[in-house]
């Protein structure tokens, strides 16, 4: 089986403090030309934020999987959990591409991080998209059971007085988290 991006956390993190170390001290003497440092140092406290926040993701998911039964308040606080990943992947996209912008091609120390840090962001990207996926996949039709008991409730005339409001609200919902997974 192969092993998670998460599990090597502690040395992704500590490759990307050790080059951000090593262009501190380099960029201490050449102070109009540390924009790539800057750049870099934005991208690695987004990496680290990112990575910290994939775990707690993953194992929210984890452990939704596990109950068997999802939970209407675990579903949002997941959903929006994701979004949040979503957006860190998009800075840390955004400060790479920056620090890759920063430098010309010739500088091979920064050309390699460069490259490591874009691999290992293309496959974070690819990981949470795969467990994503699963969580998904595992609990798609109680989802979309979800909506079939709002639309029953809808065409029931008993239903209290804005209730029709408040469950349509509800589907749609259920339906853009569907539509955005």
């Amino acid at each position: 089986m192969k092993q998670h991006i998460l599990s090597k956390t502690k040395q992704e993190l500590d490759y990307s403090f050790e080059a951000l170390k090593n262009f501190e001290i380099n960029t201490s003497f050449l102070g109009f030309f540390s924009r790539f440092y800057r750049d870099y140092k934005h991208y690695v406290t987004s990496k680290e934020t990112l990575l910290y926040a994939y775990s707690s993701v993953l194992s929210d998911i984890t452990k939704d999987i596990e109950d068997f039964k999802i939970n209407s308040e675990e579903l949002k606080n997941i959903t929006e959990s994701m979004n949040f990943i979503n957006n860190k992947i998009q800075i840390c996209a955004k400060y790479l591409e920056k620090f890759g912008n920063s430098f010309s091609g010739k500088d091979q120390q920064k050309t390699e991080i460069f490259l490591y840090e874009k691999r290992f962001l293309q496959q974070i990207i690819v990981s949470f998209l795969q467990d994503t996926k699963k969580w998904f996949t595992y609990h798609k039709k109680e989802i979309e059971g979800e909506i079939d008991k709002i639309r029953v409730l809808q065409q029931n005339d008993n239903v209290f007085i804005g209730a029709n409001e408040v469950l349509e609200l509800q589907k749609t919902r259920l339906q853009t988290i569907i539509k955005n997974i």
